[in-house]
């Protein structure tokens, strides 16, 4: 597939950082996952590298968790270290109920809500559910790292292992 040896050229093209950019065009956004994860275990970038590219990496892709395993995501948001709320947060997630416990979450139920109708539009039964998500488990707050406020969905990435209960809204 022609992807696949854009991905490849990606993957070798860089001795740093700074040509993640360029990789990244020559890949294809859904494929900056996969890079940062090839990247890091060829170790062609380091923490500091990771703390830059990863919120972008994010939030660039659709479906992070088809590109990447929820493990890895987390010990990437692990090492990067973002800062944590000082208060626990309420946090609310659209989605099917096998996809109540996943890791992107918002502050904005309204956005929640817009999520749960994509699903139903497709023919999936789809909830809001809500959480309250202490400080350890918050890995991110998206729209604060990226440059440009991010795409205002007020994004929350969790740990959902260290999310406290769930429950679903009506």
């Amino acid at each position: 597939m022609e992807s696949n040896r854009y991905l490849a050229l990606a993957i070798e093209l860089a001795v740093d950082a700074r040509d993640f950019e360029k990789a990244l065009l020559l890949a294809g956004r859904n494929e900056g996952p996969r890079l940062l994860s090839e990247w890091w275990d060829q170790k062609k970038i380091g923490k500091a590298e990771v703390v830059a590219l990863l919120a972008d990496v994010w939030s660039s892709v659709e479906w992070p968790s088809r590109h990447l395993r929820m493990r890895d995501w987390i010990a990437f948001f692990r090492v990067a270290d973002y800062p944590k709320p000082a208060e626990p947060l309420q946090v609310y997630r659209g989605a099917p109920p096998p996809y109540a416990r996943g890791m992107a979450w918002s502050t904005d139920i309204e956005r929640a809500r817009r999520f749960a109708e994509r699903w139903t539009i497709i023919g999936r039964a789809a909830f809001v559910y809500t959480a309250v998500a202490q400080p350890d488990a918050v890995l991110a707050d998206i729209d604060a790292l990226l440059e440009d406020g991010g795409r205002g969905e007020h994004e929350i990435v969790v740990d959902p292992s260290r999310l406290g209960r769930i429950t679903r809204l009506r």
